[in-house]
């Protein structure tokens, strides 16, 4: 820059003005050079401050051209060579101006070449036009490049180079092996980076970069940021990028791309800030990665985390969730309500804190139990709202995982069962109820059999006895007796079927199953309903077409029954001269048995009602004996068999009652032949035996009845007591082969003069028979248990009393 001035000092040495011209000129030279200077290593805080600053200092270099172009113009006549030499370094100086500061160095040439042409033109000579055209031409030579460059700039937006820009220095070879190095990194990583500089202009991207965005890196650098399509456009992006190089501090950002290699993927891109420690410049390095899948999942779990919340919430119980220190991370709605407090009072407290501290030393160690993974159940009574009754909860505690760090929780489920305690109590009540009513039923049953019974051992009793001496009746005392014995064993058989109902009902009744010959028990049946059926004029057909040697598995006893009262209501509902009809098959595992007659039949209403207890479909305003409990209990004995009992009838056309059973082909099993003994036989035996019985009984008309029963074995002595004590005396003083014993006598009852008795030793090895009108079945199991040798109820069968007396006086 001091060559070309040196030169024209030279010039001007020639010309009178030379000194103030020479002062003038290096004065601005060295303020020119002074305040470059200044400006070149002064930094703003922005590029939009440095250009700034900037631009009084091209002012200054402008007005240095204009000044020298002055100078020349002034020497050009007396010194032309030495002007246009100066003319031409002092252009000279304007190009060097170029790779520093575009816009400086156009003003400089401008301010240098001006004058001189001016002056040049206006004095008109041949010569000076030709030196006008040969300094244009020489201008305008180098000028060309220089519009091609200034061009490009503007096309891609680049900023002239700084006034301060050195040309880099070469690089060593360990520098360059470095630079590789780094390249090759940057290039084999999976994350899209680029880096930018403070003009938003893109330095550097990698091959990532270039397959996300689908341009190559040479179309890419030195373009702006803003100029490539679908990458950086967005305005979350352009903003945190303008932040990032403005205040220096990192910026991230997430969100997707319209770019062809990441279309549709959701990018987390972090903007690095960094300063050139060269130039001093400011730039950016963004780094994108994919984190669609993480995305993905993160929205899953968000949802789900939603979802669960939700879930609990709606839930229709207490919720609440606690970490491992019994903190509360969560708590319902529906809970906080009923504590009287909000949420937000739960969040983040300890459950030390929100419960009273016997509460808290109970809890404690079920939530640790239940954050081993142990289930933990539990009942809580909660405070009612607004004062209310209080709320009795089901809780349940399971061990659960936090999402996020994966430490243990523990979930607390609270369910309202205070219906269900209330239903429960209301449950155990009515059970105690239907217990207390069950036992004053059983009292009453109890009761009831033996009041009826009581009367009834005498009238069946005294009944046997006149029947044994009927020969001594005329003709019409022998009807009455006869009725006097129906009349009573028809009561004797309503008592006990009954007392069966109850037992059944009670689950007391017990059968025993065993292979029954089904032709046996129906030839059986057969014979004891041939009374009734030639009082009612009715033909009980004999069974035909049935296989005889067919078997059951059955209660013999109880299949009697049922047989027995199915046989008489098909008599007692017929019309006279009609028919009962009974047959049976087998049907596969079943055996069918069927009894039909001719009566008038039911309809579909009556057979509805048929096998309630105590419905007599309107028969109880007619003449034909019964209660109703009948088909009710035949139906719960073959319940009991693993039987079943039906009807198919319409009306005008009589019933067919069937009954069905197990089939089995099983033999039965061979029966102890029993020796039979007539009245005579047993006499014969009670004579040969000089035996004692002695009976206890408070009741005069029943020991009369006993004595005139007893009375038929000759030779057996009887004895009788009152009174409990008195029996027991009579007992340790006569030692009776037998003793006869009532249970319900007076202030002591027969079980407790049977435990008397087993304590003496002189007593202990009578054997005991009951004889009592309390006939429950817990009463005949309690007897048989303790060890009475038989139980009889009343009314007394006096065969049956017969074979029991012989059975015990009989040697072993």
């Amino acid at each position: 820059m001091l060559l070309p001035w040196a030169v024209l000092i030279a010039a001007l040495a020639q010309q009178p003005l030379a000194a103030p011209i020479l002062v003038s000129m290096g004065s601005l030279t060295v303020l020119t050079l002074s305040f470059w200077g200044f400006i070149a290593h002064l930094r703003g805080e922005s590029p939009q401050q440095d250009a700034a600053r900037l631009t009084p200092l091209r002012w200054a270099i402008g007005l240095h051209g204009v000044a020298a172009g002055c100078f020349a113009a002034l020497a050009l006549e007396p010194l032309l060579p030495i002007a246009l030499t100066a003319l031409c370094l002092s252009a000279g100086l304007g190009w060097a101006l170029l790779s520093f500061d575009i816009r400086a160095a156009l003003v400089l040439l401008a301010g240098l070449v001006l004058p001189p042409l001016l002056t040049l033109l206006t004095q008109g000579h041949q010569t000076s036009m030709l030196l006008a055209c040969l300094v244009a031409a020489w201008l305008l030579l180098p000028a060309t490049p220089l519009w091609r460059r200034r061009q490009a700039a503007r096309r891609g937006r680049l900023p002239l180079a700084p006034l301060t820009h050195r040309p880099p220095l070469p690089l060593s070879t360990a520098e360059q092996d470095a630079l590789k190095t780094y390249e090759f990194v940057l290039n084999n990583i999976s994350d899209i980076v680029s880096v930018v500089d403070q003009h938003q202009t893109i330095r550097a991207v990698n091959d990532a970069w270039c397959r996300a965005t689908g341009i190559s890196r040479e179309a890419a650098l030195g373009r702006h940021n803003n100029d490539l399509p679908g990458f950086g456009v967005s305005a979350a992006r352009v903003e945190a990028l303008r932040a990032c190089l403005e205040d220096g501090k990192q910026r991230t950002i997430r969100g997707t791309f319209n770019a062809p290699g990441v279309m549709g993927r959701v990018l987390d891109t972090t903007f690095h800030p960094y300063v050139d420690p060269v130039t001093g410049t400011r730039g950016a390095v963004r780094v994108s990665r994919d984190v669609t899948e993480h995305e993905v999942a993160l929205k899953a779990l968000l949802a789900s985390q939603t979802e669960q919340r939700l879930l609990l919430e709606v839930f229709p119980g207490f919720c609440a969730c606690l970490d491992a220190q019994l903190r509360y991370t969560f708590v319902n709605e529906r809970l906080a309500r009923a504590s009287g407090r909000s949420p937000e009072q739960w969040i983040g407290r300890t459950v030390a804190e929100m419960v009273s501290p016997e509460k808290h030393a109970y809890l404690q160690p079920l939530v640790k139990r239940a954050l081993q993974g142990e289930w933990v159940r539990y009942e809580s009574p909660l405070p009612g709202l607004n004062g209310g009754p209080q709320i009795d909860t089901l809780i349940t505690l399971a061990r659960g995982t936090d999402p996020h760090t994966g430490e243990p929780r523990c979930y607390a489920f609270g369910t309202d069962v205070s219906a269900l305690k209330q239903a429960q109590a209301a449950l155990v009540l009515a059970k105690d109820e239907a217990e207390r009513a069950n036992r004053a039923k059983s009292q009453f049953l109890s009761s009831m059999s033996h009041e009826l019974r009581t009367p009834m051992n005498s009238v069946l009793g005294f009944g046997q006895l006149l029947e044994a001496d009927a020969h001594a009746l005329s003709a019409t005392h022998r009807l009455y007796l006869r009725e006097i014995l129906r009349g009573g064993r028809h009561l004797l058989a309503l008592i006990n079927d009954l007392l069966d109902l109850a037992r059944i009902e009670n689950d007391r009744l017990a059968v025993s199953l065993e292979p029954v010959v089904v032709a046996e028990v129906v030839d059986e049946c057969r014979f004891l309903i041939q009374p009734l059926s030639e009082r009612h004029h009715v033909q009980v057909v004999p069974p035909t077409g049935s296989a005889p040697d067919e078997m059951v598995l059955a209660d013999r006893t109880r299949l009697r029954q049922v047989l027995l009262n199915l046989l008489s209501n098909a008599i007692k509902y017929n019309h006279k001269g009609g028919t009962v009809q009974i047959r049976w098959a087998r049907s596969g595992e079943l055996l069918r048995l069927e009894i039909q007659d001719s009566g008038p039949g039911l309809s579909a209403d009556e057979q509805v009602k048929l096998f309630q207890a105590f419905e007599r479909l309107g028969a109880q305003h007619g003449a034909i004996e019964g209660a109703g409990i009948g088909l009710a209990l035949s139906q719960r004995l073959l319940a009991l068999m693993g039987g079943h009992i039906g009807v198919n009838s319409s009306v005008g056309k009589g019933c067919l009652f069937w009954v069905t059973l197990p089939h089995t082909s099983l033999q039965m099993p061979t029966a102890l032949p029993q020796q039979m003994h007539s009245p005579d036989d047993m006499a014969l035996a009670a004579a040969a035996m000089d035996r004692t019985v002695l009976y206890i009984e408070d009741n005069p008309v029943n020991t009369l009845l006993m004595e005139a029963m007893l009375a038929r074995l000759p030779g057996l002595k009887v004895l009788t007591a009152a009174m409990p004590q008195d029996g027991l005396a009579l007992a340790r003083q006569h030692k009776p082969d037998l003793i006869l014993l009532d249970i319900q006598l007076p202030e002591m009852d027969g079980f407790e003069v049977f435990r008397h008795l087993q304590a003496a030793d002189s007593t202990r090895d009578i054997p005991v028979i009951a004889v009592s009108a309390s006939a429950m079945t817990q009463d005949i199991e309690r007897g048989r248990r303790i060890g009475f040798a038989d139980y009889l109820t009343k009314p007394v069968d006096s065969q049956q009393l017969l074979h029991a007396v012989m059975r015990s006086l009989a040697p072993h």
